[in-house]
């Protein structure tokens, strides 16, 4: 008996997300094409995902590539005391657009800034993993000022060519497989 053949699956789950009447939601801007009332922002041409929970300090939480901030549940059972903790899906990732199709490290950052900017965020302290870490990287290259402290985990400072060539390859297959997705990587099933 021969096996079948491997199949490329491709599927999204979106979990909607009830308004909050008052707190961080009030920072939010919702989209009247948004059927499920997420808090986005319009940003550099895209429609940026995030939340903000909690009271005190600033803490951005930067995932990391093919990933959406609700990762961090896997590293933080309860979002830390004494902050206010902002967790976006990055350009092109979880519930934030991407209609140029063109995702660069630099871009990102501008996109982290904007949103900072949004929420009148002067300075934050930081923590980036793996793509989140080398766009922090660039976020504390353009503005220093911004960022308060950052904790940097996997970042690679460079990508060689046949990496970035592969990237590229598989960017035109996903692109090409679900043109309907704007770009963007969408969420996981939890």
């Amino acid at each position: 008996m021969m096996a079948a053949p491997a199949q490329l699956a491709i599927w999204s789950t979106i979990i909607p997300i009830a308004p909050k009447k008052d707190g961080p939601a009030a920072c939010s801007r919702y989209s009247a094409l948004n059927r499920f009332d997420m808090p986005l922002v319009s940003l550099n041409g895209f429609e940026m995902y995030y939340e903000v929970r909690g009271e005190g300090e600033p803490l951005l939480l930067l995932h990391g590539g093919m990933g959406i901030g609700n990762d961090w549940r896997h590293i933080f059972a309860a979002d830390p005391d004494g902050y206010r903790v902002i967790v976006p899906d990055l350009r092109g990732h979880g519930r934030s657009t991407n209609p140029a199709r063109r995702f660069t490290f630099r871009q990102c950052g501008r996109d982290l800034l904007g949103l900072l900017d949004h929420l009148r965020i002067a300075r934050t302290k930081t923590i980036g993993m793996s793509m989140g870490a080398k766009t922090l990287l660039h976020v504390a290259t353009m503005q220093p000022d911004r960022v308060a402290a950052m904790v940097l985990i996997s970042a690679t400072p460079y990508f060689p060519q046949p990496l970035r060539t592969a990237a590229a390859k598989c960017n035109a297959v996903f692109s090409a497989a679900a043109p309907h997705c704007d770009g963007a990587i969408h969420q996981r099933s939890l």
